[in-house]
Parts: structure tokens; C-alpha cells; sequence
């Protein structure tokens, strides 16, 4: 976390894509470099990448729309900031949807084709070898979407996807508290792949509980932050 506050924004080129912008934002709000509540001037950001508002401000829509940030009618934009109850709340939601995905998957009479699954598998633990967060946190909530199409359940879809930039602020905030524990993350979807195979509940229910259970560092840091918070204006 120390050296994630150290790290600056460089400049990107003037002739650079809003996705371009976008990205750089992105990466900058997962890794830390932007803290929780934390305001974000458009023109600021601008300067320091190299490039005109325009980009920027189309970045920030965006951003809005991922979950990563939230924007405040004459205040400005501001990074989400999630607490150890919102953590929970969120990730409730996102286990129901997709164990109710999987267990479709397995009762399905279709012969369903998971080789999608297994690349996006492979991409994350490729992300994971060089510790690329961003690359790893897309293709997470790429397989978990991908498994959620697979259900066939259309307004399932369609809540996973209403829902799905909370789930990326999530997975950043998991990062950043849990930042060498990427390789540990992706490896854990080897699981629910076998046991999708398997066709074996069990192991289906099994995965759901660990990958519930592994956040609970990351909501033990945020009740600390919490506190702390409390403790400082003496509340």
C-alpha cells in the first residue's frame, strides 16, 4: 500500500484514445494509487496524462458506470469508497447469482461448452504470474460473467451485469489489501472448473464458501480503517 501511494500517473501522449485514458484510471484506482473518497479533478488528471478534458471526462462516465467511482452534482468526482458492510452485502448477492448459475450449468441435460472458461482460466493465472492486477481483475469478472451466460438464465444475466461494477470495486479492493495473493486467487477457479465437470454439488457449494471466506481479511481491514476513522474525529 506504501508504494502504491508513491507511484504517479505519467504522461500518455496527447493523441490518446478515451479508452486509453480509461485505462490508466483504472489501474490507478485498483492499485491504490487514488485512496478511497479521494476527489479526482478533471483537469488535474488531464495535465498529468497529457491530454485535453474531453477523454477524461468520458473516462470518468465510464468509470461511474464500472462502480469505481461516484459523481456529486457541484461537488465533483470521487473515488468509491467501500466499507466491511458493503463488502459483505455485495459479495452475498454475487455468490447467489453464481452459484445458482453453476448449479444450472450442472443440471443442464446440454452438452455445454466450458472451453471459454478454461481460456479465461488460463488468462488469469497468466495475469497472476506477472502481477498484473488490472489484466487479472478483468478477466476474474470475464469468467464469472462467461459462467453466468452459460446458465442460460437471461434476467440472471442481466442482474450479474447490473451489478458487475460493484463487483469490480470489490476485486480492487481486494487487490489492494491482498496484493501478492493474485496467483492464490486464480488457482481457486481450478475447483469450480473440476467440479463443473464432475457435475459434483459438493464441490460447487465447497468453492462458494471459500471464495466467500477469502475476503475476510480484506472486511477485517476495512472495520479497522473504519475505526480508525471514528477514533480521529473522535466519534
Amino acid at each position: 500500500m506504501a508504494e502504491a501511494a508513491r507511484l504517479k500517473l505519467e504522461p500518455i501522449g496527447k493523441r490518446v484514445l478515451s479508452e486509453e485514458v480509461l485505462h490508466a484510471l483504472r489501474e490507478a484506482i485498483i492499485i491504490g494509487m487514488y485512496n478511497p473518497g479521494q476527489r479526482l479533478i478533471e483537469r488535474e488528471v488531464a495535465q498529468t496524462l497529457g491530454v485535453s478534458q474531453g477523454p477524461v471526462r468520458e473516462a470518468f462516465r465510464k468509470l461511474e458506470v464500472e462502480g469505481l467511482t461516484q459523481t456529486f452534482p457541484h461537488q465533483g468526482t470521487y473515488v468509491v469508497s467501500l466499507d466491511d458492510e458493503d463488502i459483505h452485502d455485495i459479495l452475498e448477492v454475487r455468490t447467489a447469482l453464481e452459484r445458482l448459475a453453476t448449479h444450472t450449468i450442472i443440471a443442464s441435460e446440454n452438452q455445454l461448452d466450458i472451453t471459454p472458461l478454461y481460456e479465461l482460466f488460463q488468462q488469469m493465472l497468466d495475469a497472476a504470474a506477472i502481477n498484473d492486477h488490472q489484466t487479472h481483475i478483468e478477466r476474474d469478472l470475464a469468467f464469472h460473467h462467461k459462467l453466468c451466460e452459460l446458465s442460460g438464465n437471461q434476467r440472471l444475466i442481466d442482474v450479474w451485469g447490473l451489478m458487475s461494477g460493484q463487483f469490480r470495486m470489490t476485486l480492487a479492493v481486494q487487490v489492494k489489501v491482498l496484493p501478492d495473493a493474485l496467483p492464490e486467487i486464480a488457482e481457486s477457479h481450478r475447483m469450480l472448473l473440476d467440479a463443473i465437470v464432475q457435475k459434483d454439488v459438493e464441490a460447487v457449494n465447497s468453492f462458494f464458501v471459500h471464495n466467500y471466506t477469502v475476503f475476510e481479511p480484506v472486511k477485517a481491514y476495512l472495520r479497522q480503517r473504519k475505526a480508525s476513522a471514528k477514533q480521529e474525529v473522535g466519534v
